[in-house]
């Protein structure tokens, strides 16, 4: 799910501005079975204490349609923000999941992130519904599922 061959790395002018990782849905769920036993066998006992994360992951997995590709993470370092790096990543990465066949772009925000959230609205993303709270470590983590379509183009 976290492979190379899903992650994007931008650099300017040789700097590592920031990275994505893009999946189509059907790529990950064909895969998890096998990374679900690579998990039990490196964690064993120690799986108690990361089931909260685990579930997680696969209820995010779970819950994204089969023709949608899903953004798992998108960064920029803060110099680099503010700039339009951040729509242009996200327009080459709506392009790549077209071309893959999705036919939505589906990515979680934290309702802390206010400017992505913005960023997102802007790029005709919507908000489709909000996460249930969880926590770690007597944090509260509080997400919003965002989606967009990607209309074929022909």
């Amino acid at each position: 799910m976290f492979s190379y061959q899903y992650s994007y790395f931008i650099e300017i002018d040789g700097e590592v501005a920031g990275m994505a990782v893009l999946y189509k849905t059907t790529e990950v769920k064909n895969s998890q079975f096998k990374l679900s036993l690579m998990v039990l066998r490196h964690l064993r006992f120690g799986i108690f204490r990361r089931l909260v994360r685990l579930l997680r992951s696969a209820y995010i997995i779970g819950n994204v349609s089969q023709n949608s590709s899903y953004l798992s993470n998108v960064a920029l370092y803060p110099k680099f923000r503010r700039l339009g790096i951040g729509t242009k990543v996200l327009n080459m990465l709506e392009e790549k999941a077209r071309r893959d066949g999705s036919e939505r772009i589906v990515l979680d925000a934290s309702t802390r992130n206010k400017g992505a959230i913005r960023l997102y609205k802007r790029l005709g993303y919507t908000i489709e519904r909000g996460r249930p709270v969880f926590r770690i470590r007597n944090r509260k983590f509080m997400s919003v599922i965002m989606a967009k379509p990607l209309p074929i183009v022909s």
